[in-house]
């Protein structure tokens, strides 16, 4: 709403369509237009085996060709200013930002290291090693990293990443009606 009284434009391309109807009734009344989102990647080998695979799995979210040119396409032809990503599988946002020389912000929902905590995994050097791994690259490209709490905001500060790219916000969503 905010951004339609000011003159934008908002599209929303979407890895999955949203299970909740009002937010897409609610998104379209102000404004906002939904992509069909690019058929879903096949499930491979990398996607399903051992500890490894994961982390190759979230490398291979950068490198999702078809996506990237399926996202140049909508860019140019939309006139998009401005690229956001949320979840790691439409990190490749970055690339056809980058590509398109528009900025590119990152919403981060989750801490890092406590909810991996919480789910039990071992917070030891090969945990800080994959997190640098799969992080640094964002941060070389992205323009913004939103963080959702403060305490994310925290973690990658103590991660020693560049504080001068993060910004904290609450989110803005009502939780009770969405």
């Amino acid at each position: 709403e905010y951004l339609n009284s000011k003159g934008h434009r908002l599209f929303i391309l979407y890895e999955n369509i949203p299970s909740n109807k009002k937010f897409i009734r609610d998104a379209e009344a102000f404004g906002s237009k939904f992509i069909p989102p690019i058929t879903e990647r096949r499930k491979t080998a990398i996607n399903q085996v051992g500890p490894i695979s994961k982390f190759i799995k979230h490398w291979s979210y950068f490198f999702d060709l078809k996506k990237i040119r399926y996202l140049n396409k909508i860019i140019k032809s939309l006139k998009i200013d401005i690229a956001h990503c949320y979840f790691s599988p439409s990190i490749y946002t970055l690339f056809s930002s980058e590509y398109n020389n528009i900025p590119c912000i990152r919403t981060i929902g989750n801490p890092l290291i406590e909810s991996s905590k919480y789910l039990g995994k071992n917070i030891n050097g090969l945990f800080f090693i994959i997190i640098y791994l799969v992080f640094a690259l964002q941060f070389l490209f992205l323009d913004k990293i939103v963080c959702l709490s403060d305490s994310i905001n925290r973690e990658f500060q103590y991660l020693k990443f560049n504080k001068k790219k993060l910004i904290t916000i609450n989110s803005g969503v009502d939780t009770k009606e969405y």
